[in-house]
């Protein structure tokens, strides 16, 4: 059954750096059975997309025409993973950041051992998983050049995520590196595999990533009068997110830390915002097939938290996140500091694809696009903040979070980078699960 959200899947699942291995997609050769399964899955990416895009006229494509070739490209493809990279380059061609091809069985999984970020317009490292082969090679602070040759930007990055964290994952990442001293160098990081044990489909992936989000419980502390709340992902019901107002209620400011969520449910999104209004505002009005409804909020009149609101967002905060931090800005309630999110705003469903009578495959597919209350799309722009705060190479190799710091001292409250790294430390996944 299709699920609605605003969640972006794919930057979420990589960004754990816990990627599925598909080792069917590792084949150097192709099977005659194999083969017929891939043009299935081709003709049933055609058939979702054209029954349940929220664009029925496909933005204009000549989509039988695409369809033709890429079923002539399927039909001359030497592998399973080049048979999925077309049937993704197809699905694709909307340009869209919530429709992907999500591939079929994962009987194992791979580490990479590092974080990939983008912080203003380059990519860097952000964290080095203690154990692995990046000890040494990658360094916090480190700017990605290129991988594999290909240099690394803004217009690719989710892109590179979703290619190498579920579409086609590596056992070796080549980068070219320049370092806090300019110095540039190649650099081969060998990734760490093991199998799962049992084979599973999308299905079981869909579930694991909310899983995984699940165990990354919302944190909070408070200084100075100052509420502050680490909102992992919109997965929390109606009563986690007033239990989480009703703490800050007596808190002249609150810091909602939104950085590297990509965020999750329409509801909780609309609870969230519940509680910072008074009375009733449109979130977002959606386009689809048909008159949809808008997105609204119930307010939580008197209830509704008073103090003063900071959100934190940088190029991780997805969906979910982009909204909540265009709503405070649009209707002047608070303040945005950080870097530009990640510009993937849609609604979107999830579609399980049937192989041999189980679940194999599966597309995520937009059913709304999104227009905010000042008639502006926030898909491939993002949210630019009021206050645009960025670390540096050096505060990331130290270990600092200037940007934490920067909001927590406009709110009222002293504190140091150093201090401020202290609060929501990021942690590592376990690996194997």
């Amino acid at each position: 059954m299709p699920r609605r959200s605003l969640f972006l899947l794919v930057a979420i699942a990589v960004l754990f750096a816990l990627a599925p291995l598909s080792l069917r997609s590792q084949q150097t050769s192709i099977s005659h059975e194999d083969k017929q399964t891939d043009l299935l899955m081709l003709k049933d990416a055609k058939e979702t997309l054209e029954k349940n895009y929220y664009d029925p006229k496909l933005h204009g494509l000549d989509f039988d025409g695409l369809y033709e070739q890429y079923k002539q490209r399927v039909e001359g493809s030497t592998s399973n993973h080049q048979a999925f990279a077309l049937i993704a380059g197809f699905v694709d061609s909307l340009h869209d950041t919530h429709t992907r091809f999500i591939p079929p069985p994962r009987v194992g999984d791979v580490e990479y051992g590092y974080r990939l970020q983008m912080i203003g317009d380059k990519c860097y490292v952000t964290e080095v998983r203690p154990g692995m082969d990046g000890v040494g090679k990658l360094h916090a602070g480190d700017v990605v050049v290129d991988r594999e040759g290909i240099f690394v930007n803004r217009g690719n990055f989710l892109d590179m995520l979703y290619h190498f964290g579920m579409l086609a994952p590596v056992t070796a990442s080549n980068f070219e590196i320049l370092d806090q001293q300019g110095n540039e160098r190649q650099v081969t990081v060998q990734s760490k595999m093991w199998p799962k044990g049992d084979e599973f489909g999308v299905g079981t992936v869909l579930g694991a990533v909310g899983e995984e989000e699940q165990q990354e419980k919302d944190e909070f502390y408070e200084k100075d009068g100052v509420f502050f709340w680490k909102m992992h992902g919109f997965i929390d019901d109606d009563f986690g997110v007033e239990a989480a107002f009703t703490r800050a209620s007596k808190s002249k400011a609150m810091i909602i830390d939104l950085r590297g969520n990509g965020g999750g449910s329409v509801e909780t999104l609309q609870n969230v915002l519940g509680m910072m209004f008074d009375h009733p505002i449109v979130v977002a009005d959606r386009v689809g097939r048909k008159k949809l409804k808008p997105i609204t909020i119930r307010p939580a009149g008197s209830h509704a938290y008073k103090g003063n609101i900071f959100v934190l967002v940088d190029s991780e905060s997805a969906s979910a996140s982009e909204i909540l931090a265009r709503v405070v800005q649009i209707e002047n309630r608070g303040t945005v500091i950080g870097d530009r999110t990640a510009g993937a705003v849609m609604e979107a469903e999830f579609f399980t694809g049937m192989v041999g009578g189980a679940v194999d495959y599966g597309f995520e597919v937009t059913e709304a696009d999104l227009t905010m209350k000042d008639g502006a799309s926030l898909e491939h722009v993002g949210v630019t903040p009021d206050h645009i705060v960025l670390p540096t190479d050096q505060d990331m190799a130290e270990g600092k979070d200037p940007v934490l710091a920067y909001a927590a001292q406009q709110a009222g409250a002293e504190m140091t980078p150093e201090q401020a790294a202290k609060l929501f430390p990021f942690q590592w996944p376990p690996m194997g699960k």
